[in-house]
């Protein structure tokens, strides 16, 4: 390999590593404390629950097939899970409560992190999947899916239940 081509490719990698950068700490954002969350754990923790039971029954077939690829994007990707913590405000308020907390941020969210960069983050993901009251093998399942990296949205949406 010739100089140039390795000069270039040297060059290539510092710029991409500048890419993975996060957000410089914002100072107005001292003081403020975020609870982070891995959504995935939240979807899987949901899925076979009394609420999601609930909102399923009666949906007509398309309907059940949409609703089950966006479990799918939620449970195995990173699409957000605002319509299942919706059904726990009062428990997310509570928790906001106990932990101090300004807001709740996906994990998977990185535009909402840019913006509280420089807060200080705990994580609630595993108080968040007790909401849903598992049962022991949906506790385990929504606590193993951390051990893997997201799938593609469009993968998940097209998995086969």
């Amino acid at each position: 390999m010739n100089k140039s081509v390795f000069a270039a490719i040297l060059a290539g990698i510092a710029v991409c590593a500048g890419c993975t950068s996060t957000a410089k700490p914002d100072p107005a954002m001292a003081g403020k404390r975020i609870g982070v969350y891995d959504s995935r754990c939240v979807a899987v923790a949901f899925a076979g629950s009394e609420k999601h039971e609930a909102s399923l029954r009666g949906l007509d077939e398309p309907a059940m097939r949409a609703a089950q690829a966006t479990m799918h994007e939620q449970g195995f990707s990173t699409a957000p899970v605002d319509d299942i913590l919706a059904l726990y405000s009062d428990e997310i308020a509570a928790l906001k409560t106990k932990h101090n907390l300004d807001a709740l941020v996906s994990k998977w969210d990185k535009s909402t992190l840019d913006r509280y960069a420089g807060a200080a983050q705990i994580d609630v993901t595993d108080e968040l999947i007790e909401f849903p009251k598992p049962n022991e093998q949906q506790r385990r399942s929504a606590l193993e899916i951390k051990q893997h990296k997201p799938i593609s949205r469009e993968k998940a949406r097209n998995m086969k239940h």
